[in-house]
């Protein structure tokens, strides 16, 4: 009886000295998953505390919290006809949080808003190529670009464009409209082989309306095929009167989310437009890590620290078919992913 008593204590034993090494072993295979998954991130990603924002005046802006996709693209890899614009130009693009040029004496003055570079690039082609990226050119459009021959925009070397399909108003009553140029464009695009993404310029002033941008969006979209992510477009518009003046970044954040979320519900990719100051000042980077960004910056070189998918690098461009000006950009594709 006592051996029976001892052999049972003895498998009782065994068995707590298993399920302890089980435990142990699983704790350790997280942990050691969980390194990986750190080391992994730490190639594109850093600490806040070591990635705060500073704009060209060198003013900090500690907003950047938790982790966040950096910028991968090499500065010296952007060209104009064949020469490096960082060797064309080097420091001398430098703007503020607002885009005031801080070196004035720099590029020759161009077009555009008074003290800045804007459309000191205008119709110019840029390119980039590294090991991991290559590029391609596009525009985006709206109903202010009037009648456009599709034909000459793609025989110029254009190869994609964001066509805004809606927006909100910006009074108080914040209706939904259809851009009326939007079926239009999108035809003409499709028809001459450019790839086509749209953009809802925004003006929700909560998540509710941020759903409801979406929901209208897909409406728009019913039986329509898109090459490229829907863009969401919160911007402040109309000045102090704007619907969207008082709402926070914070909330801006929140909207985004809420309008993302939806539409990728819907089955569709999706992106968000920002720009310098926005990035600051108004969107939660970090928490929006997994949404691609459409930056916009009008300087001869970006200057973000953080991570995008197309930039917009001129706002005063021309083309080829388009009368007047219209936004340039760059859209910069994975290698890899073409794969």
């Amino acid at each position: 009886m006592k051996n029976k008593k001892r052999n049972i204590g003895i498998i009782i034993t065994g068995l707590a000295i298993l399920a302890v090494l089980l435990i142990g072993l699983m704790f350790w295979s997280r942990y050691k998953t969980a390194k990986d998954i750190e080391k992994e991130m730490d190639e594109n990603h850093t600490e806040s505390k070591h990635f705060t924002f500073i704009d060209a005046s060198g003013k900090f802006h500690s907003t950047m919290t938790g982790r966040v996709l950096k910028n991968q693209y090499d500065v010296k890899k952007y060209k104009i006809d064949g020469n490096s614009l960082y060797d064309l130009y080097g420091k001398v693009y430098e703007a503020d949080l607002d885009g005031k040029v801080v070196n004035d004496n720099s590029l020759p003055a161009s077009k555009g808003m008074a003290n800045t570079h804007m459309g000191y690039l205008d119709g110019k082609k840029i390119t980039y190529s590294d090991d991991n990226y290559e590029s391609e050119m596009g525009i985006d459009v709206s109903y202010h670009q009037g009648d456009i021959d599709w034909g000459q925009v793609k025989a110029a070397g254009i190869d994609f464009v964001y066509i805004r399909c809606g927006y909100r108003g910006y009074a108080a009553e914040g209706t939904l409209n259809e851009d009326p140029k939007f079926e239009e464009y999108y035809e003409g695009a499709k028809k001459n082989g450019l790839k086509v993404g749209v953009y809802f310029f925004s003006q929700a002033v909560n998540e509710k309306e941020a759903e409801e941008e979406a929901e209208y969006t897909a409406k728009l979209l019913k039986g329509k095929k898109l090459d490229l992510p829907v863009c969401f477009d919160p911007e402040n518009a109309g000045g102090s009167d704007s619907r969207t003046y008082n709402i926070s970044g914070k909330q801006f954040t929140l909207n985004t989310k809420a309008f993302c979320k939806k539409i990728n519900d819907k089955g569709y990719n999706v992106m968000v437009y920002s720009n310098m100051n926005w990035e600051a000042n108004k969107l939660d980077m970090a928490s929006l890590e997994y949404i691609p960004v459409w930056y916009a910056d009008y300087e001869p070189l970006p200057q973000t620290p953080y991570h995008f998918n197309i930039w917009q690098y001129s706002g005063t461009g021309t083309i080829p078919g388009i009368s007047g000006n219209v936004d340039l950009d760059l859209r910069m594709i994975n290698k890899s992913s073409k794969h």
